[in-house]
């Protein structure tokens, strides 16, 4: 058989062709165009249903045998120039329908200036574009419709950022991709050593765009539809990260926890009272912030996030020894023969700790930032305890010491940062030094004779308030 050749231009859908456009005058006799086993006469429809994967379809002319036959491919029956040709004594051509129009005219020469043709119609389904989104890869809620945008994130790198964006689009009624022409739909986008206004992945539902960051808006269109074609478009837009240090933690909080931090000084009302005692104090305190872009990734839209907090922190390991009458000298009474002493400290081992974060965030769509994360918690550990130890001369020998001391005051730090129902920040902290009492009790033995018993118990301070 004669295989025919591309048309190559889409013509117009026409009306379908009827008897009355042919003279009637002109005789066919039985003469036919036999498709798929069944005869077809002059200007008949052929009704051929629509199948992307379709092969060349065989048609035959029937009743004209020895005769030159020209066979011709018009657009419609007032065409005079065929889109395709070829001339064989072979009764038969292999057409490829599913490459053209909608409808078209295959017409069959025969002897001299007699023809017949037949009307070729494919039929396919209508549907309609309804629907185009823009996913960030391996994201799904990122996520953007038609008309909207989808904001991309460009974080610094050593090389050129790039993020795999799969759009996607939604027809009505779903049809599989045998049940329309490539031509039906068609993607539009700028692309190296390519024209945007030429369809591009014609055919395709889905198609993945690796988008290298840019300045300018990345647009993509598609045109999708039979009858008619609608087209949808979606863009991309990249903001930078753009990072900035800041202070995040409010004034107010960072001058109250400095006070309380310094406030530790007070616990030489204790130590002063036994001496020249002083508490040297190296807090380490740090306040850091910063403001930057994030992804949202519950949406399409981009965060403006503001992050920080405070680590702070303050050991003190102290040990005081307190002069009389707090510590005393052992002596045997009835023979005033001293054989040590009892030595009476304060040991101060405390810590206070602050630590947490802070983190307000709003969409690029909204107005006012809304609080996420307060972690902020000021506690305290330790505080200052009472001790005593028996020191014996070393000549004393055979000597049994029974000591007990006791007190301790605990260092109390409470603070947490709230949020109050006007969405600001609230930091009320108390610090404090319980009362310390501090007392002992000594006995000391020797060949089962109490040589010396003492007992001691005393307030040695009051509260001490850090802060308030």
């Amino acid at each position: 058989p004669v295989v025919e050749e591309e048309i190559t231009e889409d013509p117009p859908v026409t009306d379908d062709v009827t008897k009355e456009d042919i003279p009637d005058e002109e005789d066919f006799g039985e003469v036919f165009i036999r498709y798929n086993n069944v005869n077809y006469k002059n200007i008949d429809i052929i009704e051929i249903p629509f199948d992307r994967n379709l092969p060349y379809q065989k048609f035959e002319l029937i009743g004209v045998e020895d005769e030159k036959i020209t066979w011709d491919i018009y657009k419609d029956l007032d065409d005079l120039i065929p889109s395709s040709t070829f001339t064989d004594k072979d009764n038969d051509v292999l057409v490829d329908v599913m490459s053209k129009t909608n409808q078209f005219i295959l017409s069959a020469e025969y002897g001299k200036e007699k023809s017949i043709k037949v009307q070729i119609k494919i039929l396919k389904e209508e549907f309609d574009l309804i629907g185009l989104t823009a996913t960030h890869k391996n994201k799904p809620k990122r996520i953007a419709k038609f008309d909207e945008i989808l904001y991309l994130v460009d974080t610094p790198s050593i090389t050129e950022t790039e993020k795999e964006v799969i759009y996607s689009i939604k027809i009505a009624p779903e049809l599989t991709n045998n049940q329309y022409h490539k031509r039906d739909i068609g993607w539009y986008y700028d692309q190296s050593g390519a024209q945007s206004n030429i369809p591009k992945n014609e055919g395709e539902t889905t198609i993945t765009r690796n988008l290298r960051e840019s300045s300018s808006k990345i647009s993509a269109s598609v045109k999708a539809g039979y009858v008619d074609l609608l087209e949808k478009n979606v863009d991309v837009v990249w903001v930078d990260e753009d990072k900035k240090t800041i202070k995040v933690v409010p004034p107010d909080v960072q001058n109250k926890l400095n006070t309380v931090f310094k406030n530790m000084k007070k616990i030489e009302e204790i130590t002063k009272k036994f001496g020249k005692y002083k508490i040297k104090l190296s807090p380490k305190i740090e306040f850091y912030g910063s403001k930057f872009n994030e992804e949202d990734e519950s949406s399409r839209f981009y965060k403006i996030v503001r992050d920080g907090g405070v680590n702070a922190s303050l050991e003190l390991k102290y040990e005081i020894p307190l002069p009389p009458p707090y510590s005393i000298d052992l002596t045997v009474p009835w023979v005033n023969y001293k054989i040590g002493e009892i030595g009476a400290y304060i040991s101060i081992i405390a810590a206070l700790k602050c630590s947490g974060v802070l983190r307000d965030e709003r969409k690029n769509n909204e107005k006012f930032f809304t609080k996420t994360k307060n972690t902020i918690i000021l506690n305290g550990e330790g505080g200052i305890q009472f001790g005593a130890k028996a020191d014996i001369l070393p000549e004393v020998k055979s000597v049994i010491i029974y000591l007990d001391a006791y007190g301790k005051a605990k260092l109390s730090a409470r603070g947490k940062l709230e949020i109050t129902k006007d969405n600001e920040y609230k930091f009320e902290p108390e610090v404090y030094i319980e009362p310390l009492i501090g007392g002992y009790s000594g006995e000391i033995k020797t060949n089962e004779y109490v040589i010396f018993k003492s007992s001691f118990e005393k307030q040695l301070s009051e509260k001490i308030k850090i802060y308030p």
